[in-house]
């Protein structure tokens, strides 16, 4: 579950004025590739899968049921009431290309510090994705 995707989710819970359709109506489809983070496992089933249950938000949980496009997608887990993650059960996908073909591991990239030449180790300032794209969540 990307911190996009589940910042959304946690506005839709918490602010009902911020959706217009029922909670009940809603199916949360999660894509598991075998690369999750523990950390992250453990936030979301900790903190996410609860609130899931209490509000009994449909969640889906799919994986590859193999190596190649041909083997087709596997319904891990399709629930009201999810009780964890199946993170193990996932098949790992192939390397991630980028459109040019070249091979990047995108949670490498994203987590890359650089070092200025003769400076110091700086750290990347957190930007939201509105602010990235000059987006705006408020009403217009």
């Amino acid at each position: 579950m990307g911190v996009d995707s589940t910042a959304i989710l946690l506005l839709w819970i918490h602010e009902p004025q911020s959706r217009d359709f029922d909670l009940g109506d809603l199916v949360v489809l999660t894509a598991m590739t075998g690369d999750e983070w523990p950390e992250t496992a453990r936030m979301v089933s900790n903190c996410v899968l609860p609130l899931l249950r209490e509000h009994r938000v449909r969640y889906v949980q799919v994986a590859r049921a193999g190596p190649r496009q041909a083997d087709g997608i596997q319904i891990l887990d399709d629930s009201r009431s999810p009780r964890r993650l199946f993170v193990e059960a996932a098949t790992r996908s192939a390397p991630r290309c980028s459109p040019r073909g070249r091979r990047r591991n995108a949670a490498v990239h994203a987590n890359v510090r650089r070092k200025p030449r003769g400076g110091r180790w700086n750290r990347p300032s957190p930007v939201s994705p509105a602010a990235r794209t000059g987006m705006s969540w408020g009403s217009s």
